[in-house]
C-alpha cells in the first residue's frame, strides 16, 4: 500500500487559503495562495519581503505597510 502526503498547514488536510513568507511568489503583485483554491492576494502600493534572519525565526518576512500598503483580502463565497 502506498500512501502519498501533500505538504499542508498543522496537519489540516486541504485548506481553503494558505500563504507562506517561504513561498511567497511574486510577491510585488501578489501573495501567493499556497491552497488548491490559489486565490492570491493583491499587493497595493508596493509592501515589500524582506530577507529571512535571525529575528523573524529565519523566515523571510514583509515589512512597509501604512495605510496606502497593504494586501487586500477579497472573499469569494
Amino acid at each position: 500500500m502506498l500512501y502519498v502526503f501533500g505538504q499542508s498547514p498543522g496537519g489540516f488536510t486541504a485548506p481553503d487559503f494558505w500563504v507562506k513568507s517561504n513561498d511567497s511568489g511574486a510577491i510585488a503583485t501578489a501573495w501567493k495562495d499556497n491552497s488548491s483554491s490559489a486565490n492570491n492576494i493583491p499587493n497595493v502600493g508596493g509592501v515589500a519581503l524582506s530577507a529571512a534572519d535571525r529575528n523573524h525565526n529565519f523566515y523571510p518576512y514583509t515589512t512597509g505597510y501604512t495605510a496606502a500598503n497593504s494586501f487586500i483580502i477579497m472573499l469569494r463565497y
